[in-house]
């Protein structure tokens, strides 16, 4: 498994499932909106102890600088 010159550390017996998304292949734009637009604010909210709307409103100006980029 392990290519030529690259070291291998993933101990792949332990692992039982690997998901790769490749552009919506599993996980398609509505999973991707929720997970971004309500879950992650949501968190956060959570962690600093703010409502899910103020948390939204934190993060919202973030994630819109974002968009169209690869980062």
């Amino acid at each position: 498994m392990a290519q030529l010159g690259v070291e291998n550390n993933i101990d792949w017996p332990s692992i039982d499932t690997i998901l790769l998304d490749m552009d919506g292949t599993l996980l398609d734009l509505n999973f991707d909106l929720h997970f971004w637009m309500e879950y992650m604010p949501l968190v956060f909210a959570n962690k600093y102890n703010l409502t899910h709307q103020q948390s939204k409103d934190k993060i919202y100006p973030i994630l819109r600088a974002q968009e169209g980029k690869l980062h």
